[in-house]
């Protein structure tokens, strides 16, 4: 659960902190990074790898500054000049910012600001928006279905929103200003969902994964129901763990036609 000094922060709420920087950033006093090789805590790239960063560099078309990391295991690079660079360094070998950025060269939190510099981009009207069609299976779990009509475990509630809200990146591109209402409205359709009937049926194969784990748990269930492939099994209190827990790959969960489920233009209606 996310938390701020006043209490329970949602998602949405952390999001919208998130582009109020963005659309007022601080101020930068230098650009220069100092780009260090070395096995300390603040060197950027430890010395196993400096040939790779080399190699970066160079791919950069950074020829000159390839060569100075590759002789003194230091190099200067300008934030705004080398931004290729600097990015490439940071993809490439994974460096964390706060190693290449110094603390001193950004402004305090109270600092100089630039809006002319933000990311605000004025709301755009969204096109009409599909929310989940769902199942509660327990409290925490929720069985999802997908646009082909094939039933899946989604998953825990909470982990659900959290994946929703890392892949909602592209949606808010496309569309700013409608974070908070796809948000909201998916975190509402899991939370509202209805329950799943008593004895649900779940289709399972091991064609899904290669994962040596889950085959023997497969293998073990597909004893317990007599064998095939695919084989189905009856949800208990018993196996219910263990089957929601299963490669959605592996397992089809086969929800009778006489289960009330909203549809996807039902859904839609809710957000």
């Amino acid at each position: 659960m996310l938390r701020n000094r006043s209490g329970r922060m949602t998602p949405e709420g952390y999001v919208e902190t998130w582009l109020k920087e963005l659309a007022n950033p601080l101020v930068l006093r230098q650009t220069d990074v100092y780009v260090r090789a070395g096995d300390g805590l603040y060197h950027a790239i430890p010395t196993a790898r400096l040939d790779e960063a080399v190699d970066l560099l160079t791919r950069a078309e950074r020829p000159s500054q390839a060569n100075e990391l590759h002789d003194t295991s230091f190099v200067t690079l300008d934030l705004a000049r080398d931004a290729d660079a600097v990015l490439a360094l940071k993809i490439g070998l994974g460096v964390s910012p706060w190693r290449l950025i110094e603390r001193h060269a950004v402004s305090q939190r109270h600092g100089e600001r630039s809006p002319d510099l933000g990311h605000a981009p004025p709301p755009v009207r969204a096109p009409a928006l599909d929310g989940p069609v769902a199942l509660k299976l327990n409290q925490d779990v929720r069985l999802i279905q997908d646009e082909d009509g094939a039933w899946r475990c989604g998953g825990w509630q909470y982990a659900m929103v959290g994946k929703h809200v890392r892949d909602l990146w592209q949606a808010e591109l496309d569309c700013p200003g409608h974070h908070h209402r796809r948000i909201a409205a998916f975190r509402n359709a899991l939370e509202e969902a209805p329950q799943a009937a008593a004895g649900l049926v779940v289709e399972i194969s091991s064609a899904g994964t290669e994962d040596t784990y889950y085959r023997q748990k497969i293998e073990a269930l597909r004893q317990q129901a007599g064998g095939g492939d695919p084989f189905r099994v009856t949800i208990t209190s018993e196996n219910e763990y263990g089957l929601t827990n299963l490669p959605r790959e592996c397992a089809q969960w086969l929800v009778p036609d006489r289960q009330q489920v909203p549809t996807r233009a039902q859904a839609a209606l809710a957000i």
